[in-house]
């Protein structure tokens, strides 16, 4: 799982070619996106991933765009884990 956000980490995933790399991120070019990021009230944050084409709600009890970073990277990693 890397963050597409720094180009020094998207460069340093292009280098790497014998493991699976999923990228996540706000932007339009990566696996796993969140967009529609909104916060609900005081317990928390909502946002939308997108995935393969699926798109799910999603909420978290935290505030801070780090931690919708680390909500989408655990949903790229289970993802990642739970395909068949």
């Amino acid at each position: 799982m890397c963050s597409s956000d720094l180009e020094r980490i998207r460069n340093l995933g292009q280098k790497i070619i014998s493991v699976p790399v999923l990228y996540y991120g706000l932007e339009e070019e990566v696996d796993i996106r969140g967009i529609e990021k909104r916060n609900t009230n005081k317990y928390g944050e909502s946002f939308r991933i997108i995935y393969q084409d699926q798109t799910r709600d999603f909420h978290i009890n935290r505030h801070g765009l780090h931690h919708v970073y680390a909500a989408l990277a655990a949903e790229g990693i289970k993802k990642y884990f739970t395909r068949e």
